[in-house]
């Protein structure tokens, strides 16, 4: 019988083929929660790199600047011209220094109990943000008026989808300068930072720390309290000596039933009322709405509540909550296309299961997206492909995404947004031109909005029989009523910016 002899030479190559054949045969690891089916992947949600910093108390002045013009008009002046110089020293190192914390997102959505569908975040990039480098505005030669300062107020962490539109408006006047007034953490929160210094365009963004506000801060002609009346809440005492001085403010309405000062009206903001009602006896102060229902409740309603009667006429002017966020805007995904239903999955907003019922019924020829936060809800098997979860966005992806919808679906649970609130769902609809899903009573409450620019839904036709209707229309028909929804924003933007001058305008008359 032959006899075989191994050398050390040949046992170390047999080890070598048996780790190849180890290599060639082993499956990957992927980690268990790996479901290539059911990942939709949203691009452009980025981590900042070392090179860019967030909005940060760095960031925020203690005291606003205004540019001074010497006698003859023809040359500026720049006050505490030192102590910015000290800034921008300060926001160089800053920005030398790694940043560790993501982009916040407008929804933060629970990492566990993931849905069969979930659309979150990737980070395929890395790109720079721009550093915001505070300084004062400069002077756009007006012929009509002279210079004016602006504050923008907006005291909680909430409603900067409100400051951004109107940011852009006041951005868009000549020889003004604007001071925005808010916290840290409402400047940074849902990654708003970079689009707050994209609307301060063309001048710097000079954003000032809101609990520094004192009677000493220079006298503003224009407040705009975007928050009212939590705002009023903050500044009321330094309000008080701006408005002895001469200023004029314009007050947000959000929820008008709540604004009853009197014992029986049940108030929550009953103190901070019974602050505005001599200012607006003097007119020195103006009560703005954001949409025609609430114009009309405030016309109905605040002279018995103020107890002002016929003396005062509450003109509750609208202004547009409404701005282009986007370069361009998002075109319809036709690919696969959906309908969207923007905030937060909480069953007391609106009636979920009779959604996936009506959906599971009807049978859209799309998906339905939840662009919003909170915890998963049971949905029929036969639908469960189709509903989409879609978390994690901030503002820039919010807009985006909800710009690719064919449209969005208010579904109120409550009359209250068709009565005497503004929905953030119809101002969403509007900033990135995608046409609402609207009945009878939603178009005559935001009656500023042609009908025609609406999908339409039939007496006695649920939302998802009517979505269904849509989702078999051709595509170049999605398109076409998105396009009017866009033009309609942007008249909207326009008129905000002629409100806000005409305004401004008054009140340069009546100093002289």
């Amino acid at each position: 019988m032959p006899s075989f002899r191994l050398s050390g030479w040949s046992i170390v190559r047999l080890l070598a083929a048996f780790v190849v054949i180890l290599i060639l045969f082993t499956p990957p690891n992927r980690p268990d929660s790996y479901n290539l089916a059911s990942e939709v992947r949203l691009s452009g949600y980025n981590v900042p790199n070392s090179g860019s910093q967030k909005l940060g108390s760095n960031n925020l002045l203690k005291e606003p600047v205004v540019p001074q013009v010497v006698s003859d008009g023809s040359e500026i002046t720049w006050p505490l011209e030192e102590s910015f110089k000290e800034s921008s020293k300060e926001l160089k190192s800053d920005v030398s220094e790694p940043v560790k914390e993501s982009t916040p997102a407008i929804f933060d959505a629970p990492k566990e109990d993931k849905p069969a569908l979930v659309a979150e975040p990737v980070i395929d990039t890395v790109k720079e943000e721009k550093v915001p480098v505070i300084l004062p505005a400069p002077i756009v030669k007006n012929n009509k008026r002279g210079l004016m300062n602006i504050y923008l107020i907006n005291t909680p962490r909430y409603h900067f989808e409100v400051v951004l539109p109107f940011l852009r408006s006041f951005s868009s006047l000549k020889d003004v300068n604007v001071t925005l007034w808010a916290t840290e953490e409402g400047s940074q929160r849902f990654g708003v930072g970079p689009m707050l210094i994209k609307e301060a365009e063309p001048y710097p963004l000079q954003l000032v720390d809101a609990t520094t506000m004192n009677a000493n801060s220079v006298q503003p002609d224009l407040i705009f309290l975007t928050s009212c009346p939590e705002d009023v809440n903050t500044t009321s005492s330094t309000l008080e000596v701006f408005l002895q001085n001469g200023a004029r403010v314009y007050c947000i309405v959000h929820e008008a039933s709540k604004w009853d000062p009197r014992p029986d009206g049940d108030s929550p903001y009953a103190e901070q009322i019974k602050f505005m009602i001599p200012w607006i006896q003097r007119g020195q102060w103006e009560i703005v709405t954001l949409a025609p229902h609430v114009q009309r409740y405030v016309q109905q309603n605040f002279p018995t509540f103020f107890e002002t009667g016929d003396s005062v006429e509450y003109k509750a002017s609208i202004v547009h909550p409404v701005f282009q966020p986007l370069l361009a805007d998002t075109p319809v995904n036709t690919l696969r296309p959906f309908g969207a239903i923007p905030g937060k999955y909480e069953p007391w907003r609106r009636n979920y299961y009779k959604i996936f019922q009506q959906f599971a019924f009807h049978k859209p020829k799309a998906d339905l997206h939840l662009v919003g936060s909170g915890k998963k809800m049971s949905v029929p098997d036969e639908i469960r492909e189709q509903i989409v979860y879609v978390r994690g966005l901030n503002f820039t992806d919010y807009f985006e995404h909800l710009g690719e919808a064919i449209m969005i679906i208010p579904t109120f649970a409550t009359t209250a947004y068709t009565e005497h609130q503004a929905s953030s769902s119809i101002a969403s609809a509007l900033i990135v031109g995608t046409p609402l899903l609207g009945d009878k009573k939603i178009m005559n409450a935001y009656s500023h909005i042609p009908a025609d620019h609406f999908w339409v839904q039939e007496e006695n036709e649920s939302e998802m029989e009517a979505f269904s209707k849509v989702t078999y229309k051709n595509p170049e028909e999605w398109m076409a009523k998105k396009k009017k929804v866009a033009q309609l924003r942007d008249q909207m933007i326009n008129e905000n910016i002629k409100f806000f001058e005409d305004a401004l305008q008054a009140i340069w008359n009546q100093n002289q």
